[in-house]
């Protein structure tokens, strides 16, 4: 369960020299305490940041449409392209995910398609073993869990992308709107 709160105080006790952490929680019902009372925990603190809403991601995909359209390719290929100019990359325990794939037209149209995931091409390249060159791929975070600064990201990305291409959006006064409902400081 995930709560919003603020790190109250930090002290190291003096029985065993643990760190104890306190934190000032919203919205936590006693019976989840006691609940979890004497159970080992999993507990992860991050920086809190507001999760995008789903406005902004309906509002996001009628762009990819708009655009896939003036280019002439698929939404997919369209989304694909966005989340490679301003999407952002797994990492795994701070560390960026690659696959190599062969170097080959038929990688790139299969990549530029795909769907399930979301992986942008590098410029590392080596030979195999059989002499067909690969290509580094590195992972891309899917943006159903991205936060509502990284959507933002993507959203002014495809706007300025839909401009360019004489295609109308929003306005700025309403895309700030919807920032300022995403929890994004404008």
């Amino acid at each position: 369960m995930d709560f919003k709160g603020e790190l109250r105080d930090y002290q190291k006790s003096w029985k065993d020299g643990k760190g104890v952490l306190s934190f000032t929680v919203l919205n936590i019902g006693t019976e989840y305490l006691q609940e979890i009372s004497g159970k080992d925990l999993r507990i992860s603190v991050k920086a809190w940041r507001e999760r995008r809403s789903l406005n902004a991601n309906a509002y996001y995909f009628v762009l990819v449409g708009k655009v896939a359209e003036a280019l002439k390719i698929s939404k997919p290929h369209c989304h694909n392209l966005m989340m490679r100019r301003y999407g952002q990359v797994e990492l795994f325990d701070g560390q960026i995910a690659y696959t190599m794939l062969p170097d080959t037209d038929k990688t790139q149209s299969i990549m530029d398609e795909m769907e399930e995931a979301h992986f942008a091409p590098t410029s590392m390249t080596r030979e195999g073993k059989d002499g067909v060159r690969f290509r580094a791929w590195k992972l891309l975070k899917p943006s159903h869990r991205f936060d509502t600064k990284e959507m933002s990201v993507l959203i002014d990305g495809i706007v300025s992308e839909a401009k360019e291409l004489g295609i109308e959006t929003a306005t700025t006064e309403e895309i700030e709107r919807m920032k300022q409902t995403w929890g994004v400081e404008v």
